[in-house]
């Protein structure tokens, strides 16, 4: 269930111990290390800065990194345990799994996370039948060229095929709205994109590349299926290329 539609600029959003021994010769219980924690999705977190009117000037992307990500009480997004990210811009709950875009509101540079992450699918369970996922994506997009950053809400279409070991995804539709809140959708360019790779365990990570038009950029998409039986599939991506440009963003989808 979508908990919240980005639908307007982010500015509005962002305003154990051991005891020593003792006599005797006594030794305390051994305590068996706790179990590795496993990472059950990504994120990428992008550093922004305000010009002295409050607007977004200058924006920092980061990489994309295997987290183990959660939600707690208030929407928030965790990783391991830790706050990295407190107001929700964007937030689809699927049945197995999430994504959308976070931000957190540090004064001076403020941060938007995106991430995908979920119950991941056990090696046993991938299905050996072809399926075709649709969902949703959001992101945040920079054109430097254009002076424009832009918040962004794509269709996302996911089909596996050879026995669950091909993969092809491709975003449609892209939907822009100025991260300053202007309430324009400004930027006049085609950052939909496509590609196609292989799925390796439960996981994927696909290159792709935008749609013929004004721009030249490409990336990679990085994710995971999710539920019992590969019934969700969730990621994070990011392309650059021409005209400066960097385009980040987590989607979800479902069969």
């Amino acid at each position: 269930m979508r908990k919240s539609v980005l639908a307007v600029g982010l500015v509005s959003i962002l305003g154990a111990c051991g005891g020593g021994g003792g006599g005797g010769g006594s030794v305390g219980p051994i305590v068996p290390p706790e179990p590795p924690v496993e990472p059950n999705g990504h994120s990428s977190t992008v550093g922004l800065s305000r010009d002295a009117d409050g607007n977004i000037s200058a924006v920092t992307f980061r990489g994309v990194e295997e987290n183990l990500l959660s939600l707690n009480d208030d929407d928030q997004l965790l990783n391991n345990g830790e706050v990295i990210a407190e107001d929700v811009a964007f937030l689809a709950e699927l049945e197995h799994s999430n994504f959308g875009m976070w931000t957190r509101d540090t004064g001076k540079r403020p941060s938007v996370t995106v991430a995908a992450f979920g119950d991941i699918t056990p090696s046993d369970g991938l299905p050996l039948e072809d399926a075709r996922y649709e969902g949703q994506s959001t992101g945040i997009v920079q054109n430097n060229v254009l002076g424009v950053t832009d918040t962004t809400v794509s269709t996302m279409t996911v089909e596996v095929t050879n026995g669950f070991r091909d993969i092809a995804i491709e975003s449609s539709d892209t939907r822009f709205t100025d991260i300053n809140n202007t309430g324009q959708d400004n930027l006049p360019r085609n950052y939909d994109f496509k590609g196609q790779g292989k799925i390796s365990g439960t996981g994927f990570t696909t290159q792709v590349v935008n749609a013929p038009g004004e721009l030249n950029i490409s990336g990679r998409v990085m994710g995971n299926f999710y539920g019992p039986n590969a019934e969700e599939v969730g990621g994070v991506f990011k392309l650059t290329g021409s005209e400066k440009s960097t385009y980040l963003g987590s989607f979800g989808a479902a069969r």
